[in-house]
């Protein structure tokens, strides 16, 4: 498989390292000083996007031009989402996307998904956490939001999520998510449920950006030969229907 990388942060560079160990060829590298905008042709060529939220659907229309399939590790675009899902749907091209391409994120949030069915109809409280490096642009992450949609699926008394610490009182129907931005760490999410009698507590940390692109490329595998737009989730079940 050829594969051009849109991004050349600490996680771009991991896709071209790990795509190459897996045997793929990476025929181009964008970055800041080379956009994939000034590319002229990259037929059958499948995208990985670790770039900036902004360019996004800007790079999906670029690849919808070319044939090309494309998976997005970027965050904080998803306004633009049904924007995206029509130009892939027009196309006829593959779309992978996930907050987080960890494996192991996602299941901690399938995780979540139970322990929040469990207890969201018992006396428990919910509240998220996450921590990233100084340099990340968007708060909370994209992971920390994902998360706070599954906790509202099975926390029915929450109704809406509330970001940061307010100067009031936190209602009770809010579940608040808080982010905290310090030196280079990759990623930290942290759960916490509060009973009568215990606290239950969900944590993952990322010990190397790697893992994102181990991920990434893994999705950019199996996205060949699928049309339309999916998410990690998808993939997992089918990783998991294989075993």
């Amino acid at each position: 498989m050829k594969i051009a990388v849109i991004g050349q942060g600490n996680t771009g560079q991991y896709v071209a390292e790990v795509a190459r160990e897996k045997g793929h060829t990476v025929a181009e590298v964008f970055d800041v000083n080379r956009p994939l905008t000034e590319a002229t042709d990259l037929t059958g060529v499948t995208c990985i996007d670790f770039s900036v939220a902004g360019m996004v659907p800007e790079h999906v229309n670029l690849c919808a031009k070319w044939g090309n399939n494309i998976v997005i590790g970027t965050t904080g675009w998803y306004d633009h989402l049904d924007e995206v899902t029509a130009m892939v749907d027009e196309a006829g091209i593959g779309c992978l996307y996930a907050p987080n391409f960890s494996l192991g994120v996602n299941l901690f949030f399938r995780t979540l998904q139970h322990v929040s069915q469990l207890f969201g109809g018992q006396d428990y409280d919910i509240t998220i956490h996450e921590e990233h490096h100084t340099r990340k642009a968007d708060a909370p992450s994209g992971t920390a939001l994902e998360l706070g949609k599954i906790a509202l699926e099975g926390f029915r008394k929450k109704k809406e999520l509330l970001f940061g610490n307010p100067d009031g009182r936190i209602r009770e129907d809010q579940l608040q998510i808080t982010s905290g931005r310090i030196g280079d760490v990759f990623g930290n999410h942290t759960v916490t449920l509060e009973g009568a009698s215990d606290t239950i507590r969900l944590s993952h940390s990322i010990k190397s950006r790697r893992i994102f692109a181990e991920g990434a490329v893994t999705a950019a595998e199996w996205l060949e030969g699928q049309r339309g737009v999916y998410t990690i989730h998808d993939l997992i079940d089918s990783l998991l229907e294989d075993r």
